[in-house]
Formats: C-alpha cells, sequence, structure tokens
C-alpha cells in the first residue's frame, strides 16, 4: 500500500504515514472494528507485508512516527482506538529520558565546572528520577483508571497515552536546556515550567478522555478531587525524601 499523499509505503495497521503524517486510517483499517484496541506494530508490520526489512530500520521508523504524532496531533492520539506496540511507546519515552538526563548532566557539569567536578555517576541519578516520575505517574494514572472508571482502559492503551504526553513534555525539557545553554534563562525557566506542569497535569486529560460518555464512578468533579488528594501523598513522600538525602549531603560536607 502506498500513502495517498507522498506515495511512501504504508503498512496495515497504520494510522498516519510515518513519512509525511497523512491519516491513513481508512485505507490501512481493513479489519472489522469490535471494539478492541489495535497496535501499530513495527514487527507486525514486517510480517504482514513479506518485506526484508531489518527490524532496527522499521522499529526506529515507527518510533519517528509515533514522536511526529505525538507533537502534531496529540488531542487524536490519545484515546484513540489504533494505538502503538508497547515497545515502540515505552522505547520512545526510554530514549527521550536519555537524552534530557545526558543535556542536563553537561548543563550542569558546564556550570559547576569552575567550582567543583560533578562526578559522572550524576548522570544516571538524573535518569533514574526521571524514571522513578514517569513511573509513579503512570501508576497513579493506572490506579485512577481502576478506581473511578466503569469500563477500566488496558494498560497498554495508558501506556501509549501517557507516552504521548511524556514525550511532549520531554521535548519541552529539551528546548528548556538548550534556552538555558544560550543564556536566556528566562525562557529556559518558562520552558521548564510548562513541561512540569503539563506533566503534572496530563493524567487530569487522560482521564477526562476516558471519562466521557459517563464512563465515571463517581461525578468527574470528585475525581479530580481524588486525583490531586493522590498527588499530595506523592508529593508529601518525595519531598521527604528529598529532604533526607539533603540532611545526609549536608553532614558529609560538613564532615570535611
Amino acid at each position: 500500500m502506498q500513502c495517498p499523499n507522498c506515495k511512501m509505503q504504508i503498512f496495515e495497521g497504520d494510522r498516519f504515514c510515518g513519512e509525511c503524517g497523512t491519516d491513513v486510517s481508512k485505507i490501512t483499517d481493513n479489519e472489522p472494528d469490535n471494539g478492541h484496541i489495535k497496535m501499530v506494530s513495527d514487527t507486525n508490520q514486517q510480517a504482514q507485508a513479506g518485506t526484508s526489512v531489518p527490524n532496527s530500520n522499521t522499529y526506529f521508523k515507527t518510533v519517528l512516527s509515533f514522536i511526529k504524532n505525538s507533537f502534531l496531533r496529540p488531542g487524536r492520539m490519545i484515546g484513540a482506538d489504533k494505538i502503538y506496540a508497547p515497545s515502540v511507546t515505552s522505547g520512545t519515552v526510554g530514549m527521550a529520558a536519555v537524552i534530557v538526563s545526558l543535556l542536563f548532566f553537561i548543563m550542569g557539569r558546564s556550570l559547576a565546572g569552575p567550582y567543583t567536578s560533578v562526578p559522572f555517576s550524576v548522570l544516571f541519578r538524573i535518569f533514574f528520577v526521571l524514571a522513578v516520575l514517569i513511573a509513579i505517574y503512570y501508576g497513579v494514572t493506572m490506579l485512577m483508571n481502576v478506581l473511578l472508571l466503569k469500563n477500566a482502559k488496558s494498560w497498554q492503551q495508558i501506556l501509549h497515552d501517557l507516552s504521548v504526553s511524556t514525550t511532549i513534555v520531554l521535548g519541552l525539557f529539551v528546548v528548556a536546556i538548550a534556552f538555558s545553554a544560550i543564556t536566556l534563562v528566562e525562557i529556559g525557566m518558562l520552558f521548564w515550567v510548562v513541561g512540569s506542569l503539563l506533566f503534572i497535569t496530563a493524567p487530569i486529560y487522560i482521564f477526562l478522555k476516558y471519562a466521557q460518555n459517563h464512563n465515571v464512578k463517581f461525578d468527574s468533579y470528585y475525581s479530580l478531587i481524588i486525583y490531586f488528594i493522590i498527588n499530595a501523598i506523592i508529593y508529601y513522600i518525595l519531598v521527604r525524601i528529598a529532604i533526607a538525602q539533603s540532611l545526609y549531603y549536608m553532614e558529609d560536607l560538613f564532615m570535611f
């Protein structure tokens, strides 16, 4: 099959053209809609097409397609019937988290260079913190899905939808680091704040998408209250851990 816009090859199950982003779901959707989600999988596409394209090449094309569609059509991607495979969504978020961690580490080293040395282990700590925060908000979204929705969504759907938002957030963080690196710190801080707020509120948007057509056990307003209570508990625990770690490092510092 070919994209009607750019004539690039497309596969059965594709939602959008990986080259130009054209919606090709009407062309590639040959299966009856039975109410189940359909995954856009790199390996499935290759098997169905019978091509000899290497797995890695197909995989990264699918990842690029996911990134492009996440930035261009996030509202249509979140809650869609057709979703990208978990290997694509989790891989995209993982690679983006590595890039953000590396850039943040490089910027921290350049700023702290004249005063102190920043060990390479800090890079792994930054990545670990990002991974933990992403995992926490995935868990929060899953918890709201189980507790508050009449018809719960699958974990693949939630992973897909949260990955769309997380990809945008990490992209904003990259832009923030870039502006900070060229001494436009105020603009960089603006992107940091916007990205952080989007990261916190993304589960709300996703939940409200799922809650359409009265698919909630409680009134949606009270569901938001429950969400903020869960967030308050999480941040209370994280702040306590951060304070304890700070005191630990301060004790080590004064010992020397």
